[in-house]
């Protein structure tokens, strides 16, 4: 496939995304960095799937990231 191929760009639009905040100390209201990330993906055409805040505990990032 060339890369001015009409299906390239198609590619990039159904990819999603998800947002995982590490903190002890951030919720929704101060979370900026989630949030700017999040707005600058969905800008670029990608879809949000999840966007998840979560306290800096190895048992529960990998509960979390694990699914």
């Amino acid at each position: 496939m060339s890369s001015d191929s009409p299906h390239r760009s198609l590619e990039a639009k159904r990819i999603t995304f998800a947002v995982l905040t590490v903190s002890d100390s951030r919720d929704e209201r101060s979370d900026v960095s989630g949030r700017r990330i999040s707005e600058m993906m969905e800008r670029a055409g990608y879809r949000r799937r999840e966007k998840r805040i979560v306290p800096d505990e190895e048992e529960e990032i990998e509960r979390v990231v694990r699914g």
